[in-house]
């Protein structure tokens, strides 16, 4: 199956106070279509386990054209883009239920040895990948994402455990909710356009992660870093 489509019934709980799609609502969705396509190709979760492998998103970009309903159908359509060297793409396309379109995004896969943490090649895996090459490429990941270094605002982050994914580190999704706590812990409303994010380092429960934002005109960059100091994430946030 080279593209995959499935729906998923939009909920209240993933909509801020203001009535606004959580930017981490968009990631869980996308993260989750991804997962059973991966499973319909034979390079999901359980086939990879079971030789201590694992997925790991490297980079995801988004742009968001409109919000859904609370209680209505989102249909995503995702695919893979094939693979280079140590990544492999997948690509989204998220639209409501009459099919306007609501988000597009991109993203960047490696393929990890779960007990050493080091990238593995996806030579063993590539045929399973399907090339695609016909289909849209939203983002290609050429620009490098400033970063962010003197902050306008910060905020520490404990990383419980609830907020930690089978993989036994912080999950991806939570790290864009710490970057928009960031942005509207004064209260602020915000129409976002998109985000983009490139993780580094994981980070698992106990530690504190420490989240700053530097903001410039509509774009809103922020870095993660661990109570080592050492950069977990780092991305920007797009406002309209």
């Amino acid at each position: 199956m080279k593209t995959f489509e499935t729906q998923f019934r939009i909920r209240q709980s993933q909509f801020d106070r203001y009535g606004k799609m959580k930017l981490n609502a968009w990631f869980d969705i996308l993260q989750e279509a991804a997962g059973l396509h991966a499973n319909i190709l034979n390079v999901g979760m359980e086939d990879f386990f079971a030789s201590n492998r694992c997925w790991v998103l490297a980079r995801i970009r988004i742009a968001i054209k409109a919000d859904p309903k609370p209680g209505s159908l989102a249909s995503v359509l995702t695919y893979p883009r094939g693979a280079r060297r140590l990544f492999a793409e997948r690509h989204f396309l998220v639209r409501d239920e009459n099919g306007a379109e609501l988000m597009t995004g991109s993203s960047r896969w490696m393929m990890l040895d779960r007990t050493t943490g080091r990238p593995l090649s996806l030579d063993p895996v590539i045929e399973n990948i399907p090339a695609n090459d016909d289909l849209p490429q939203f983002f290609d990941f050429a620009a490098k994402l400033p970063t962010a270094e003197k902050f306008d605002r910060t905020l520490d982050i404990p990383i419980r455990p609830t907020m930690e994914d089978i993989k036994c580190h912080l999950n991806n999704a939570e790290y864009i909710a710490a970057a928009q706590d960031t942005l509207c812990i004064d209260g602020s409303v915000h129409d976002f356009a998109g985000a983009e994010i490139s993780y580094h380092y994981p980070l698992r429960a106990p530690e504190t992660l420490h989240m700053g934002i530097a903001i410039d005109g509509k774009n809103v960059y922020f870095t993660g870093t661990g109570s080592n100091g050492v950069k977990s994430v780092s991305g920007a946030i797009f406002l309209r």
